[in-house]
């Protein structure tokens, strides 16, 4: 194997390890609910959360650029980016997307929201269909201030399920942001629905600035042969 394809297959698992207890804490009030059937995880990586949702008879379909060069385990995954995810309008009952956004270019981050949107289904008042959730947001208080003065803060949802992140295991743990939820895009114009998508991007909130704490604790984690890295 050359030296440039190992810092690519590294790279798969370190960008996208994502436990099913961590993705229960981010994404569980509204995947686990019922009703919720079949469920897209963008940029889903190496991530066992799939499989965790077999026996409950959930479908989760996997979508990563890099399946097309690293095939994961298992069916329903498909070998797309999140900018152009080859499924039907308004076809699934939720898309989340984990460590994600926070890799992407701005343009990107646009391109990638509103494809998530466009393949989820109607949201419906009383049921939890239609969701696309993003974890984590870092600086909620940017995302808040932003969409307050754009005047969507009523479109979306900030949610922390703080009971469920305790029940994370020790060396999964994760600090606790919240995901953010967006329901009701549904019932805007095309042209308000753009106007919300961009002021979400336009927050920055999903980017994390790194710390020498972050540096230190990611070199210790790569010497210690854990590349289960996220704080890019």
């Amino acid at each position: 194997m050359s030296l440039e394809k190992y810092k690519n297959e590294k790279r798969l698992v370190e960008r996208t390890h994502h436990s099913p207890y961590l993705y229960a804490a981010a994404f569980g009030r509204v995947v686990h609910s019922r009703g919720v059937e079949t469920v897209v995880d963008v940029a889903a990586g190496d991530s066992e959360y799939a499989a965790s949702r077999v026996i409950s008879g959930q479908r989760v379909i996997r979508v990563d650029r890099d399946y097309d060069r690293v095939a994961p385990r298992g069916g329903d995954w498909l070998a797309a980016s999140a900018e152009s995810m080859p499924i039907e309008d308004g076809s699934v009952d939720a898309v989340i997307s984990a460590f994600l956004i926070q890799h992407l270019s701005p343009e990107q981050q646009t391109k990638a929201i509103s494809e998530m949107l466009r393949i989820a289904k109607p949201y419906r008042v009383g049921e939890n269909r239609g969701f696309v959730g993003l974890y984590p947001v870092y600086d909620y208080r940017k995302m808040e201030d932003k969409l307050k003065r754009t005047g969507f803060w009523d479109q979306i949802g900030l949610a922390t399920d703080f009971d469920a992140f305790d029940g994370v295991p020790l060396d999964e743990r994760r600090l606790k942001y919240p995901t953010l939820w967006i329901p009701k895009w549904q019932s805007m114009g095309a042209d308000e629905r753009q106007s919300l998508v961009t002021a979400v991007v336009e927050s920055g909130a999903f980017y994390r600035r790194r710390t020498a704490a972050d540096v230190a604790r990611q070199l210790a984690m790569r010497a210690a042969g854990d590349t289960r890295v996220h704080t890019k």
